[in-house]
């Protein structure tokens, strides 16, 4: 999320817990800036966890209404009570996996101990309290929408950064001296693909009427993907000699960073590589050791590179 979306999120949290504090203070609540910080604190980063969050601390905050009933009903209005009533209620939490509830519903239950009374006028004042923040929250999360535009932005810098790697490849193959041939590039592409896996989860979790997760499907293709590209690098980092075949899977590689795009299905590269895998038989034996091995390499390679398309074949199916 850039500068400016976070500053107008900022604005809408604000706007929420002034809103949320006016309507208690209207209502003639008790405690009525609760109900601002319960709207604060009921904002969060997507749709789906505000949602689950609110029916967690929803049912936390019964749980916690009758425990701080008994606790001040059998010990009084006083501190100890209210410390056995944070034991309890806290090891609940904990037990449930309700820990968001913990200090949001121990504020409201703390305002007992304020008045040093617990009847049904001072309960339903903190239920009130509760459901005004929570649905200011709510409403303000309904805003989010996915951010198609970070989406697509880093979807585009990751297969621009695939495409690079290719490029490196190409030139490295047939150049031994290749200048900063060093992995970096496939470091960028991790930290990409971070980002771009983080964006996509946020925009799923957004989207409560039509989740799609072709995003997240398509990181995941590309995470494949960059594991056969490591794959690819370490064995270009080891070729020494320029063997026969290295101008061909030098173009070849060049190639298919050219026509590299979300929407090109790679049957044809699949079949390209295939056919000069075959081709390779024609060509005569190395003649020494090192040529040896360095095609032995680039035959891996080939394989690799299949691999890596027909993954993406996989995909666009």
């Amino acid at each position: 999320m850039d500068k400016k979306a976070e500053i107008i999120t900022g604005l809408k949290i604000t706007a929420a817990a002034v809103a949320a504090y006016i309507i208690a203070e209207t209502a003639g609540l008790e405690f009525s800036v609760s109900a601002g910080i319960v709207a604060i604190l009921s904002v969060l980063p997507t749709k789906k966890e505000t949602l689950r969050t609110a029916i967690e601390r929803f049912l936390a905050f019964a749980v916690a209404l009758i425990i701080a009933l008994v606790c001040y009903s059998v010990i009084g209005y006083n501190l100890p009570a209210f410390c056995l009533y944070l034991l309890l209620f806290i090891v609940f939490c904990r037990l449930f996996g309700f820990y968001s509830a913990m200090a949001m519903d121990s504020v409201l239950i703390s305002h007992f101990l304020s008045t040093g009374v617990m009847n049904a006028e001072s309960v339903l004042n903190e239920v009130f309290l509760f459901i005004i923040g929570t649905l200011l929250g709510i409403i303000v999360n309904l805003t989010l929408r996915r951010d198609r535009k970070r989406m697509e932005e880093l979807t585009d810098r990751t297969d621009e950064q695939i495409k690079h790697i290719l490029y490196r490849a190409s030139e490295r193959i047939i150049d031994t001296d290749l200048h900063n041939y060093d992995g970096h590039c496939l470091d960028v592409l991790d930290t990409l693909l971070d980002k771009a896996e983080k964006q996509a989860l946020t925009d799923y979790k957004n989207d409560l009427i039509d989740p799609d997760k072709i995003d997240i499907k398509y990181i995941e293709m590309r995470r494949k993907q960059a594991e056969i590209l490591k794959e690819i690098y370490r064995n270009v980092s080891d070729i020494r000699t320029t063997p026969d075949t290295a101008k061909i899977i030098s173009d070849f590689l060049h190639k298919t960073a050219d026509d590299y795009s979300r929407d090109n299905d790679v049957s044809g590269l699949i079949e390209e590589v295939r056919s000069i895998s075959l081709g390779f038989k024609e060509f005569p034996l190395p003649k020494s050791r090192e040529e040896f091995e360095d095609r032995a390499r680039l035959f891996v390679l080939m394989r690799s590179i299949e691999d890596f398309l027909s993954i993406k074949k996989e995909m666009y199916k």
